[in-house]
């Protein structure tokens, strides 16, 4: 008999994470926002609500108090009225109160989000980006206005429009005509942030500018004829190659260059490049910005810049503590080894469950400061490996599993993922965004390149059961993917296909025995190809067997006696591992090279589109996911097509399983980076416990165990017990 195991349960009860408070110390505030200048007054967003203080910090006052959150706030130029963006009613909606507090007027109500921008001279009207229809297409922003006292706002004529500012006569406006991507250091692409100047009474444009090709945001026209604005140029920047480590030296400043054209001057020397959302005086005597999430100003006749420090003792909107139930919020599961407990990442912490009952433990745990994904037990049960920002950038770590003792080890400036543990637990394998596989050795903490590739990230890394090879994915020129196999110190790679036998190869899992590559092949539109006439991605499974062989492994007749006998040696040897206890040895993986791609062979399956390999801990078993959608499909969700799901298929005999649905997750979760782990290094989605017997598979958002008996890989039954109970049982 085979119990289902209760892992649901675990994580759909009640998991309790406490987020503690932070004791508070009088120090100026950091992350107030977008600031403007009036008067000797600034005014900006903190906390969600609109503030505003004297220009040397004292005197804070909060001018909203809502729930809704509120932005862009901008000084009237005779400094009677605030402007502001606020989403209390759902999106954002221009706003206006009195400067000196009160109760504020809503002066839009579109449906779309309304963006304060600024004031046109004669403080009648409110400038705002808005997308309603009046662009150069039905869903592009442009600048839009509204009076004060309300009415149908009007949009400016200009086809396209992000952020802009009146000239002092009011007749002329300096825009950015495309939206911008200010988020992004050194960022050269089509969306870069470009300035023109319409003649609104000409109703004439004209470029500024027009053959650079970095940022310039915001721009504001000053009193003195010049056109200011924000830009990250370099004193090479047309020669310096995209991706290289010249890109870190670009550094947001602010500029002026004469309303006529000219060459740009350098007016502030921050180096940190976090200068954003600057604002200027009415009288174009000062302008006020963020700078490295603090509010500084700039005197503009004399060029002297100062922080502007605000100390805020405020009530907070929400609790400074709480404690939450988590119901159905996994985002990526792994089994230790023994079945007995399970490692989760929910709400960016990891925790260690009980798979039947058990206290439940948070690894190297934080003030939920910090977001942990991705974990993996090692398959001897002393470290639990994730990816965590707690540095301040995604990092590989690796602890016990009680978290008592939690270690950095990695130190690279890229995106880390695709965690894999060896099976003898000696090495840690990973991938990163900078396109190499990184191999760590538990025994001397001491990382190695195992191999690169300068088209696209490495993907489907798995090892071998006798943790001796790699194999793992490499893009070609064409985008194809194609699967390698290496030593797993590094050294030669050999490709497992041929151009002429197979488009491409990716997926590829190592069966339990060590004699099959199971991988899947694709040809569609995901495969670097850009149109195809609508004919969506095909994907066929296919075992690659590593040894020459004398015999159809499909083939289970019994010709002759020698035959038999062997037969009958294989099922003994079968029987007494099911009886014996504890782990079986790991096999020799012997490769044949010679004729390897032409001995891959067709898996049959219900169809087109294929997901989470994972083999099964013995034999030659593979679980994985079906279905004919146009897109990849994760298992446990549950395709439409009536022959789609979840499977486990015998390579050898080519006897397929179907495996029970889980029953549908209650609440969505958040998906995390990978999905949940395999711990015989398979993909996102299925784990097998180490017997064998039990396959934990996600169910959107939490994972669920379902019993299944796949050995031996004969024809199987299927019997449904009370709800959520599932065996499957061999005959």
């Amino acid at each position: 008999m085979v119990r289902r195991a209760s892992l649901a349960a675990c994580v759909t009860g009640l998991l309790i994470l406490a987020f503690g408070a932070v004791p508070r110390t009088s120090a100026p505030i950091k992350l107030a926002r977008h600031p403007d200048y009036h008067a000797g007054k600034i005014a900006f967003s903190y906390l969600g609500d609109i503030w505003t203080a004297n220009e040397d910090g004292s005197a804070p006052q909060r001018l909203t108090d809502n729930r809704g959150h509120e932005v862009y706030p901008r000084f009237s130029p005779d400094g009677k009225w605030i402007a502001f963006s606020s989403n209390r009613f759902g999106n954002n909606d221009v706003f206006v109160v009195a400067a000196t507090g009160g109760t504020p007027r809503r002066l839009t109500f579109h449906t779309g989000n309304d963006d304060v921008v600024g004031w046109t001279r004669d403080s009648q009207n409110i400038l705002f980006r808005a997308a309603h229809g009046d662009g150069a297409f039905p869903n592009v922003a442009t600048l839009h206005q509204v009076a004060v006292g309300g009415g149908q706002e009007q949009p400016l004529p200009v086809d396209w429009g992000y952020w802009g500012n009146f000239s002092p006569d009011g007749k002329s406006l300096v825009f950015n005509r495309h939206p911008a991507v200010w988020t992004r250091q050194h960022y050269r692409g089509s969306y870069a942030a470009d300035l023109w100047i319409a003649d609104l009474t000409a109703k004439t444009y004209k470029q500024l500018l027009p053959d650079e090709r970095y940022n310039r945001y915001w721009p504001m026209w000053g009193a003195d004829g010049a056109i200011y604005y924000v830009a990250d140029p370099l004193p090479n920047d047309k020669s310096v190659v995209p991706g290289s480590p010249d890109v870190r030296k670009s550094a947001n400043n602010i500029y002026k260059i004469p309303a006529s054209g000219g060459q740009p001057v350098q007016v502030t020397r921050h180096v940190d490049g976090n200068l954003f959302w600057p604002s200027m005086s009415s009288d174009g005597k000062v302008i006020v910005y963020e700078e490295l999430f603090g509010i500084w100003k700039l005197d503009v006749a004399s060029g002297k810049t100062n922080e502007i420090r605000i100390e805020i003792a405020a009530d907070e909107k929400d609790n400074e503590s709480d404690v939450d139930t988590l119901t159905n919020e996994v985002e990526a599961f792994d089994l230790s080894p023994s079945g007995r407990r399970a490692v989760i990442s929910a709400r960016g912490q990891i925790l260690t469950i009980a798979t039947d009952r058990g206290d439940i433990t948070r690894v190297a745990p934080d003030k939920m400061a910090s977001r942990n994904q991705s974990p993996k037990w090692s398959s001897d049960g002393k470290y639990v490996a994730f990816i965590s920002d707690r540095s301040g950038r995604d990092e590989v770590w690796v602890s016990d599993p009680e978290g008592k003792s939690p270690k950095k080890i990695t130190d690279i400036d890229s995106e880390k993922g695709a965690l894999v543990w060896s099976p003898d637990a000696k090495s840690l394998l990973f991938t990163a965004a900078d396109k190499k596989l990184f191999n760590y050795t538990v025994a001397d903490g001491k990382t190695a390149t195992v191999t690169s590739t300068d088209v696209g990230r490495i993907g489907s890394v798995a090892v071998s059961p006798d943790s001796k090879w790699l194999s793992f994915t490499k893009q070609d020129r064409t985008i194809r993917s194609h699967v390698y196999i290496a030593p797993i110190g590094g050294g030669e790679e050999r490709h497992i296909s041929e151009d002429g036998l197979m488009y491409s190869e990716t997926n590829a899992v190592w069966t339990a025995d060590g004699r099959y590559i199971v991988f899947t092949s694709a040809e569609g539109f995901s495969n670097g190809i850009a149109t195809q006439g609508g004919i969506g991605t095909t994907m066929e499974l296919w075992a690659l067997s590593l040894r020459d062989q004398e015999r159809d492994p499909m083939n289970r007749d019994i010709d002759n006696e020698a035959q038999g006998l062997a037969a009958e040696a294989a099922a003994r040897q079968n029987a007494g591992r099911a009886g014996g206890g504890g782990a079986p040895p790991a096999p020799e993986v012997r490769i044949d090279w010679s004729g390897l791609a032409r001995r891959a062979r067709r898996l049959v399956v219900p169809g087109t589109t294929i997901g989470g390999l994972t083999p099964a801990p013995e034999g030659s078993s593979v679980a994985l996911s079906v279905s004919t959608g146009g897109a990849r499909g994760g298992p446990g969700g549950g395709p439409a097509d009536a022959a789609g799901g979840n499977y486990i298929i015998n390579v050898e005999s080519g006897q397929q399983t179907r495996v029970p649905a889980a029953p549908p997750s209650e609440a969505a979760g958040r998906g995390g980076r990978g999905g949940a782990g395999g711990a015989f290094g398979g993909g996102p989605g299925f784990v097998f416990a180490r017997d064998g017997r039990t396959l934990y598979l996600a169910a959107v958002a939490r994972a669920e165990g379902v019993a299944a008996e796949v050995h031996p890989p004969m024809p199987a039954t299927r019997r449904r017990p009370p709800a959520q109970r599932h065996r499957l049982r061999g005959r």
